[in-house]
């Protein structure tokens, strides 16, 4: 579900624009093995909102994947509708665990600590199960996808006049998504100016990345919706398939750069460094007649000196 998935540009534009979407794409992979790879190895991140990154990472790795694999599949009318489904449900379950976050970021502003998530863990799992299912099933009855007249590759198929439920199936969750995250946001600023709290980054800011990346493509797939075509400069929609496209990697910024991943990736290091410094101390060979117990001050006072400078924890 990109942003090209309802235009019709000329043969170089469209190459030009899957091409960005597909360069996008891999650096929202990228992102989101950042994030999961950094969830896993930082040990005071395995909580729940640990676990509701993974799951966000994973169906942001999977749905960027499928975006990539469009512009390469060779098409059938079997594989078009297993890429349906399966892109169907990638991006259904990346709406439905970023309104997740938004959801706890606006519970959060009634809890000093983040444990209260816990209560909604199942809650948030079977919704995030149960919303991708349907819309993977509704991509496939409808036929969301089919082979292109060339039968290179899967494309949307054309939108009819009128109604379409098919379209219809992919706009309702992608609009009610956006504007769940956007309320959410919206309420809880007004709480920290009011009391002046602070939030946790991946709550804060992952529902808010959501919004900016997607609103563009809302705002188009209403207005084609309603009117049933929407004609776009190539550079709009060369904008908006690299937005929509790049929560990934937007994602790992916020998740990166937040106080605590620092911290806790600054910890794992000096972790790291204190097993490499025991391991040199015990294979000094104090046997040796050229070894001294100056030699071994000097190079414990070097060693403790560098661990220092590295490895204090703002």
């Amino acid at each position: 579900m990109n942003a090209t998935a309802t235009h019709h540009p000329t043969a170089d534009n469209g190459d030009a624009i899957g091409l960005a979407i597909t360069i996008a794409s891999g650096l929202a992979i990228v992102g989101s093995a950042f994030n999961l790879s950094t969830t896993i190895m930082i040990r005071k991140t395995w909580n729940t909102l640990g676990r509701m990154v993974v799951a966000l990472s994973l169906a942001i790795v999977v749905s960027s994947g499928m975006t990539i694999l469009m512009q390469f599949l060779h098409a059938s009318y079997l594989i078009c509708q297993v890429f349906s489904f399966l892109n169907a449900f990638a991006f259904g379950s990346t709406l439905v665990w970023t309104c997740c976050f938004a959801h706890a970021l606006f519970n959060s502003t009634d809890h000093i600590e983040l444990r209260f998530l816990k209560k909604y863990w199942k809650r948030y799992l079977a919704i995030s199960l149960i919303v991708p299912l349907l819309m993977g099933t509704g991509s496939v009855l409808t036929e969301f996808y089919t082979a292109g007249q060339d039968m290179d590759h899967c494309v949307q198929r054309p939108v009819p006049e009128g109604f379409d439920l098919g379209n219809l199936l992919v706009v309702v969750p992608y609009v009610s998504a956006v504007v769940f995250c956007i309320v959410c946001e919206l309420a809880v600023i007004k709480t920290i100016k009011r009391s002046a709290s602070k939030m946790s980054a991946e709550l804060m800011y992952f529902p808010l990345i959501f919004a900016i990346c997607s609103l563009p493509i809302v705002a188009k797939s209403l207005l084609l919706q309603f009117n049933g075509k929407v004609d776009l400069p190539s550079g709009v929609m060369l904008g908006f398939g690299i937005l929509s496209s790049s929560q990934g990697i937007f994602n790992a910024l916020a998740y990166g750069l937040s106080e605590k991943i620092r911290s806790g990736l600054q910890e794992v290091c000096c972790k790291r460094k204190r097993v490499v410094n025991k391991s040199l101390l015990k294979s000094v060979d104090y046997t040796n007649d050229n070894f001294s117990n100056d030699n071994l001050s000097v190079a414990s006072d070097s060693k403790n000196s560098v661990f220092d400078s590295n490895c204090s924890i703002a």
